[in-house]
Order: C-alpha cells, then sequence, then structure tokens
C-alpha cells in the first residue's frame, strides 16, 4: 500500500519510469529481431558490402522505398520484396532491425 501511494504522490518519475523501460524493452527486442532476421551465416567473412532481398509484409511504399534507397542501391521492387546491391552490412543489420521487415535474406544479385 505504501508502494502504491508513492507511486500515485510520485506520478511523473513513475511515468518516465515505465517510458524508459518500454524504451529499452522495444530497442533490445529490435535488435533481436534484426538478429533473427539476417543471421551471421548469411554473411560470408569479411564481407564489406552484400546484396540482399528484404521482404516486407506488405508492398513497399514511398517512404519505405525512400528509406531503402538510401541504404544501398535499391535495384528492383517486385510485389512484397526490394532487392538491393552494395549495402553495407551494418546497414542491412540495421534494416533487418526495423519492425516492418519480415525478413532478409542473401541475394545473389543480377
Amino acid at each position: 500500500m505504501r508502494t502504491l501511494r508513492w507511486l500515485i504522490r510520485h506520478r511523473p518519475v513513475t511515468v518516465t519510469f515505465v517510458l524508459v523501460l518500454s524504451w529499452v524493452v522495444a530497442t533490445a527486442w529490435s535488435g533481436l529481431a534484426g538478429q533473427r532476421k539476417l543471421t551471421d551465416d548469411e554473411i560470408p567473412g569479411g564481407a564489406g558490402r552484400i546484396h540482399i532481398a528484404v521482404e516486407l509484409d506488405f508492398e513497399p511504399e514511398a517512404f519505405h522505398v525512400i528509406r531503402l534507397q538510401g541504404a544501398g542501391r535499391l535495384i528492383e521492387v517486385k510485389g512484397e520484396t526490394a532487392y538491393m546491391m552494395d549495402v553495407p552490412v551494418d546497414v542491412a543489420r540495421e534494416i533487418a532491425s526495423e519492425y516492418w521487415v519480415r525478413d532478409v535474406r542473401r541475394w545473389e544479385g543480377r
């Protein structure tokens, strides 16, 4: 009961704590999801840049296309998959951690 009273009395501290905790959990979840979508086995040793196919749960809209163009060479979009070349490995991992990306896999290119 004392804890509840303290939480009510110090509402700004409580809300700030909950928001920070939510942000930490969302960031950790995003990082883990990115590791699952683009594993170390899919990246050849010493690769600086890779070709990838980015699968979404929907057809990419302007926002997604612009975001992907900023990450590397966007070659084409077919349905829900965007094909990219020369993407730096760290940027490919960032793309994989986006919540709107279903999967990222290696692509041999053209």
